[in-house]
């Protein structure tokens, strides 16, 4: 199948992948790298979204902390209200959406839980992993060198707290009650395993095969 085609599959339904994971577990690459191969999708990222809204931490003087107060009740309920007001646009017009972002606290994902409820969108969370923190501790040093726009987080105590602090999505329950579709993707091992989801799921299948095509390429950029 020629990537013409590989593309237009995804026409066939709207649906929202929520990345989430720890701070440097590659969720960005994984979102840059999925929309070779996906068409008629809106990438909304949470430091984008937090510099256009001027809630950088050099305007507000705080930390990438999960028990910094300005970070996690002033700044934190801004912007993700802010990307669930774009997501819920864009799916409006018939586009489907990926949010990338930590998504490190159930109220977080929780509001988009209830909007693809609303809207009858599919839902799948696309949670990034890495268990080896050396890889870690390389990644952030070629953000801190490289200062790139959506590498934000820098600091080993940005991991650290999200380690520590995050809510887990496994215990997630959607409004209705069921689990959420989980794709996890191991960006140290290249493996990925499924949570709640079918193995006829055509969505997730497709998912999964753009993971599997870009291995190689994902390495790549996660060295680099």
């Amino acid at each position: 199948m020629n990537k013409e085609k590989s593309k237009a599959m995804w026409r066939e339904v709207n649906y929202i992948i929520v990345m989430n994971g720890f701070t440097a577990t590659g969720k960005s690459t994984i979102a840059k790298k999925l929309l070779q191969y996906l068409e008629n999708v809106d990438v909304y990222h949470s430091a984008i979204v937090r510099e256009e809204l001027g809630l950088t931490p050099t305007k507000l003087a705080y930390e990438f902390d999960l028990k910094n107060p300005i970070f996690v009740k002033k700044v934190s309920p801004l912007v993700y209200g802010e990307m669930s007001r774009r997501a819920k646009q864009s799916l409006g017009r018939g586009r489907n959406v990926i949010l990338d972002a930590s998504h490190s606290f159930f109220w977080q994902r929780n509001q988009i839980y209830n909007m693809a409820l609303f809207l009858g969108v599919y839902i799948y969370i696309l949670r990034c992993v890495c268990e080896d923190e050396e890889e870690i501790r390389r990644r952030l040093g070629i953000r801190k060198e490289k200062k790139r726009p959506l590498n934000e987080a820098p600091a080993w105590k940005t991991y650290i707290s999200t380690v520590q602090y995050s809510e887990p999505v496994e215990e997630d329950r959607l409004p209705d009650g069921s689990k959420p579709k989980i794709i996890e993707y191991d960006t140290c091992e290249e493996t990925i395993k499924t949570f709640n989801i079918d193995k006829n799921d055509e969505m997730a299948n497709k998912i999964i095969d753009c993971l599997k095509k870009q291995h190689r390429y994902l390495h790549l950029a996660l060295r680099n």
